[in-house]
């Protein structure tokens, strides 16, 4: 049996004009009740001090608006188009992954994340291997952290300072490589040749 993921566009990600005014961090998708669960990311962010932040959260999330009431910077911006989402990506300083508790899938959209040039903070909920933790290691797109308030507050705090002072200091070090054969035009030549050794 082979296995082909999902990937992301060949395009590059346009470049960054300015720094924005704040640390601005990003989610787009769904949160869930059982697998994708943002209530210690919320409580990671309600302890933040000194902590210029905003943070926007794309996607059908209304339900989960209760878990962030009162916490300073936080926009539920609702649904957006795929090429809205992306754009969003692309502006933020910071992306947000929540990873499944099962360990046998890697979010697609994490793909999506290592195409838009912003760093990432995969957390990881699973208890087991996380296959979404492994590819942002390996591709050096980001930061892994376990799912634990205090642990993501930790991160955040850090992720903020290193960008006071340098805003892209995490973009030097990704593994362009790796990640670029994740592209969809590298992925759709792994289907042609798989389909190839059917046709003989």
């Amino acid at each position: 049996m082979s296995t082909i993921s999902q990937g992301f566009p060949a395009s590059g990600p346009a470049e960054r004009k300015s720094t924005n005014a704040s640390f601005r961090i990003c989610f787009t998708g769904n949160f869930y009740s059982d697998f994708r669960n943002p209530t210690q990311l919320a409580e990671a962010l309600r302890t933040l001090r000194g902590v210029d932040f905003t943070f926007q959260i794309i996607g059908n999330n209304g339900r989960f608006k209760y878990l962030f009431e009162g916490i300073q910077g936080v926009e539920f911006l609702g649904q957006k188009n795929h090429s809205e989402c992306l754009e969003w990506q692309r502006c933020a300083d910071l992306l947000i992954n929540i990873g499944n508790v099962q360990n046998y899938q890697i979010p697609g959209k994490i793909y999506e994340y290592l195409g838009s040039g912003t760093p990432i903070l995969h957390i990881q909920t699973s208890e087991s291997t996380d296959p979404g933790a492994t590819l942002i290691d390996e591709t050096q797109a980001g930061v892994v952290v376990k799912n634990d308030s205090q642990a993501i507050a930790v991160a955040l705090k850090q992720l903020f300072s290193r960008w006071q002072h340098e805003p892209h200091w995490l973009l030097s070090s990704r593994n362009e490589e790796l990640i670029q054969s994740h592209t969809w035009t590298r992925k759709a030549n792994l289907y042609r040749r798989l389909l190839s050794l059917f046709a003989r």
